[in-house]
């Protein structure tokens, strides 16, 4: 395969543990709606949810997903 996703999550607690690898060749992505989107999109997009999850952003809370703390 051309590409490959390697996502791991380290916990603290024992019974948490997330590893996932995925390799592929090609890859679309699509809207809720199931409309296909540019790759160039989808990046930007996620781009622009992370700086908003980074800056306090209220509409980017309440997904389970919290910056660090800087201070740690």
């Amino acid at each position: 395969m051309d590409n490959r996703i390697n996502i791991f999550q380290a916990c603290p607690a024992p019974e948490r543990r997330l590893d996932l690898w995925i390799w592929f060749s090609e890859i679309h992505f699509r809207t809720a709606h199931g409309v296909e989107i540019d790759v160039a999109d989808f990046i930007a997009g996620g781009d622009r949810w992370w700086t908003a999850l980074y800056a306090g952003d209220d509409r980017v809370l309440g997904h389970g997903i919290v910056p660090r703390d800087k201070s740690s």
